[in-house]
């Protein structure tokens, strides 16, 4: 007799899509995209994939962190691997080996061919979709918003991301996050030995070396959670980067941009070590297979709270020694707060520790906007002069600040987080 699949209790199948914490968005991907309610329910297929990926972890690179556990020196031998090969190496050990080979020999089916074409057929020297898209702080922002506030309320995702304890450390944890966002932008930088490639391979590490510390631990329920950072986590936080590839357009993106992002999001599951099932998996399945995952998925706004605060109090946040720095930081911690209030809600928003208001304007109503475009003007109209007057003091206190800057020592810290001046 067919014994059902084991599913991580963080993952209600049967319950409806509208008793879920994710419903406002759920509801959102569908009346703009062509997925159906009816896609959304889980078939035996998909029940099957979740649970062997909720039940996999990446063996591979925990061999590879219990080596460098044990003798640090191979952590050395990794950075020469990664920037000049394997054949450079004095005797590698097997177990870093086997990692390195994941990076050195990139076969056909992961995305390699495709990028080789696009690259034949690129006009400039650099094809950055950042360029494409938005100013860094809007990239920040969505960072922000997509992969760390919403990830972070994600049961096992964020559980795993404050367990360890990186959240306190927010400094730290910010200058590696933005940094690796950074390596992520130029398709380029995906041919073997670039440096996306060696950042995603940190990454798949800096994962390993968090499981082991989960183990030491002891906190960790694998029957809700199932195994700790999954394949199945690493699916709900690596898949929903297929959503800024579904909603190009809206971004402004076009038909080489969308190509290019296409090859970047299929790169970084490969190299982060997602099954091959998932890497050559269409984007469309990938994206209704992501949906259906979130639609059916617990929330946990206790990790999400932890972690936007540690964003929003943290020390560094780019670098913010000069006026511009310190404006764009602000602007990406509005953007991170009205892309969460638009696309997920307010009500979730409010739940995980967002500011509603941001210098008197109202966060809330200003995302009802932004999801309601033919309201806009009515909607927004009893705001305008307020948000006149709040830019004229705006633009006041960063006139008393260039003063003030001259007068006062570079190592002055700038304590601002949701308010534009620190008082």
């Amino acid at each position: 007799m067919k014994t059902s699949p084991r599913i991580p209790k963080q993952f209600k199948a049967y319950r409806a899509i509208s008793d879920g914490p994710f419903a406002y968005w759920v509801d959102g991907i569908v009346s703009s995209s062509n997925l159906t309610m009816a896609d959304l329910k889980p078939t035996e297929k998909d029940l099957e994939l979740i649970s062997r990926l909720a039940y996999q972890r990446d063996e591979v690179g925990d061999r590879l962190a219990a080596l460098i556990l044990k003798d640090h020196r191979v952590a050395k031998q990794l950075d020469q691997g990664l920037d000049k090969g394997i054949a450079s190496l004095d005797n590698p050990a097997p177990e870093l080996v086997k990692f390195l080979e994941h990076y050195e020999n990139i076969p056909d089916w992961a995305y390699l061919p495709d990028l080789k074409k696009f690259v034949l057929c690129s006009r400039s020297e650099n094809v950055s979709i950042a360029k494409k898209i938005a100013p860094p702080f809007f990239l920040d922002g969505f960072a922000m918003a997509a992969g760390f506030f919403i990830g972070a309320n994600y049961p096992g995702v964020g559980h795993s991301i404050v367990s360890t304890g990186s959240v306190a450390r927010g400094s730290i944890r910010m200058n590696q996050t933005m940094q690796y966002v950074d390596d992520m932008m130029n398709v380029k930088d995906f041919q073997p030995f670039g440096k996306a490639v060696r950042s995603n391979a940190k990454v798949r590490l800096a994962h390993a070396f968090a499981r082991t510390q989960i183990v030491r631990a002891g906190k960790w329920d694998v029957d809700y959670y199932g195994e700790i950072i999954s394949e199945f986590d690493n699916l709900i936080f690596l898949s929903g980067l297929t959503y800024l590839y579904t909603f190009a357009g809206k971004f402004g993106i076009r038909k080489r941009g969308k190509q290019a992002l296409k090859i970047q999001l299929k790169a970084m599951q490969y190299l982060l070590g997602a099954p091959k099932e998932l890497v050559t998996m269409s984007l469309e399945d990938n994206m209704r297979l992501f949906v259906m995952v979130v639609a059916h998925l617990d929330d946990s706004p206790h990790t999400a709270r932890q972690v936007v605060r540690a964003f929003q109090n943290n020390t560094y946040f780019r670098p913010t020694d000069t006026l511009g720095g310190k404006v764009k930081r602000e602007l990406s911690f509005l953007t991170a707060n009205l892309f969460s209030r638009t696309f997920w809600g307010n009500g979730m928003a409010d739940e995980i520790g967002l500011n509603k208001t941001y210098y008197g304007l109202p966060l809330n109503t200003i995302a009802d906007a932004l999801s309601e475009p033919p309201t806009i003007a009515a909607k927004l109209s009893p705001y305008i002069i307020n948000a006149g007057v709040q830019m004229i003091g705006f633009a006041q206190s960063i006139a008393r600040l260039r003063k003030k800057t001259k007068m006062e020592s570079d190592t002055t810290p700038y304590r601002g987080s949701f308010n534009v001046i620190a008082k």
